[in-house]
């Protein structure tokens, strides 16, 4: 189910960009790029729900506990929170190997880094 949830709240935002610019090159990568956007968008919300369980409303711009106050299924309440920042570096390693292996991008690679760095509080 969390999954599913991550899955259209934010992996399809992310994963449209990245297959537009494979279909503007002849669907070039289309899978590697599909792959990437999945786990971009499942990683940046398992990253969010890790910062609403341990940051402060005054470091993230907005309220925090919020996923636990309404009972919502997060990495956090699936997982625990090791657990959840576990899931994290999954994803991470997962979406390296696609980086490194098919899709030269240094943008990627450090947007992915600081992700995984913010939900995890170690440098990957």
């Amino acid at each position: 189910d969390l999954i599913e949830i991550y899955k259209y709240k934010t992996s399809k935002l992310l994963t449209v960009p990245l297959l537009i610019g494979s279909l503007l090159c002849s669907k070039k990568l289309y899978a590697e790029f599909e792959e990437l956007g999945d786990n971009l968008g499942r990683m940046f919300q398992a990253v969010d729900d890790v910062l609403d369980y341990t940051s402060t409303a005054a470091n993230l711009g907005k309220s925090v506990g919020k996923d636990e106050q309404e009972n919502k299924l997060t990495a956090v309440k699936l997982f625990g929170l090791n657990g959840a920042k576990d899931y994290i570096k999954q994803l991470n390693n997962k979406i390296e190997n696609v980086l490194k292996s098919h899709i030269k991008s240094e943008f990627l690679k450090c947007f992915t880094f600081e992700l995984c760095r913010r939900g995890t509080g170690d440098e990957a």
